[in-house]
């Protein structure tokens, strides 16, 4: 390739090495999907609500998992046992629902934080929740909590930003439920005994997230919230029926990764590109050629016999003692063209061959060399001293 050319390719380089490094050293936008994780450190994430809890409040009496309700039926434990979901939107199936009720009967406590509750549950408490939007003034910007627990009103109102997603509870059983706090005069946290245990229902599951709970004054107002819960163990539940979590895991990764996701969209769009230029572009059906035969063989016959039936047998014997001389200067370093006895021992001990027989090969190349002309028996018994020697060499 031409300088030109080289410089046209280090000029792409460079200039994509800098893509890549402006790509890496750009900030990543944040993440503002509602995960509720406890291993997401996003802002609507609970990783650091969860290391609150198993660090220092709850110490070594809180646990993660991922079963399904009907795995802790029979359970012995049940109550000493509360079951903690936290969720945007709540809905287990009528089978799930029942499973958790029956838990519940048995003594089981059952705190369920979400935006909205579906199913057979809200059915059974004649639960609902709405968004409540504050109208209010530009001067007061936050929204204010509160408990109806004396014990718990120190201090008395807890403020959370006004963007604050707040959902309040518009309907429920008044003869069973008990409310436990407000925000905005709104009701948000109910209590409600069932059996020997009790359910708990809060609607606003984004006070425990990461960007209200790092480095918030407000943040006590969660930690009250689980001060209800009497049981010595709580187990943070992220079972949710009817998904897929690893796939939809792998899907909001992907998703989520502005990098892995522009990869993912050329790559459709090259192989959709591909698709089309290789219906167009078709190789044609390519032929098959024999390989080149190897006639060395047919060709040194050929020669041989054009020298055979020319009867010069004295030019046949010259070529094949000076390619046996040939040989001797290349493998055993000797000149053979006025060998000497001490040379013919040499070469014996070399070649392992009995002196009797290299005599005859130089004997037969004497008397042909002192003839006018070579008859066909001589050439064949120099041909055959020859061969012999090539044959049982031991070099």
């Amino acid at each position: 390739m031409s300088k030109k050319t080289n410089l046209y390719y280090l000029l792409l380089l460079t200039l994509f090495m800098a893509l890549v490094w402006l790509e890496y050293r750009s900030p990543k936008p944040i993440n503002w999907s509602k995960t509720y994780g406890t291993k997401d450190k996003i802002p609507f994430g609970c990783n650091a609500f969860y290391r609150i809890l198993n660090e220092d409040v709850l110490k070594g009496n809180i646990k993660t998992e991922n079963k399904k309700i009907s795995e802790y039926i029979h359970s012995d434990s049940l109550k000493t046992t509360a079951l903690f979901f936290l969720h945007h939107d709540f809905y287990f199936n009528p089978t799930e629902s029942k499973n958790l009720l029956s838990l519940a009967r048995q003594g089981a406590s059952v705190f369920i934080a979400a935006c909205t509750i579906n199913g057979l549950l809200a059915d059974t408490f004649s639960i609902s929740t709405q968004r409540y939007y504050s109208f209010q003034t530009d001067s007061v910007k936050k929204k204010r909590f509160s408990f109806f627990n004396p014990q718990l009103q120190i201090p008395l109102y807890h403020y959370y930003p006004k963007e604050f997603d707040l959902y309040s509870f518009v309907s429920f059983d008044t003869s069973k439920a008990v409310l436990l706090a407000e925000a905005d005069k709104k009701p948000v946290f109910l209590k409600i005994n069932y059996g020997e245990g009790a359910f708990y229902f809060l609607s606003t599951p984004d006070i425990y997230c990461n960007y209200f709970i790092v480095n918030k004054a407000e943040r006590t107002f969660a930690y009250k919230t689980l001060s209800y819960l009497k049981n010595k163990t709580l187990v943070w539940n992220e079972y949710a029926p009817g998904t897929s979590e690893k796939k939809i895991a792998l899907l909001q990764f992907l998703l989520d990764n502005p990098s892995l996701y522009a990869a993912y969209v050329t790559a459709i769009i090259a192989l959709v590109l591909f698709m089309v230029f290789a219906l167009k572009r078709r190789q044609r059906a390519i032929a098959i050629i024999e390989p080149v035969t190897n006639t060395t063989m047919q060709f040194v016959e050929v020669i041989g016999n054009v020298y055979y039936n020319s009867k010069n047998h004295r030019f046949i014997a010259e070529e094949k003692i000076q390619s046996f001389y040939h040989f001797l200067r290349q493998k055993f370093s000797i000149n053979a063209t006025n060998i000497s006895a001490t040379e013919i021992q040499r070469l014996s001990k070399l070649s392992e061959i009995p002196e009797k027989n290299i005599n005859d090969i130089f004997n037969s190349i004497q008397k042909i060399q002192e003839q006018k002309n070579t008859s066909e028996k001589d050439l064949i018994q120099l041909n055959e001293h020859i061969a012999y020697f090539y044959k049982h060499n031991k070099r």
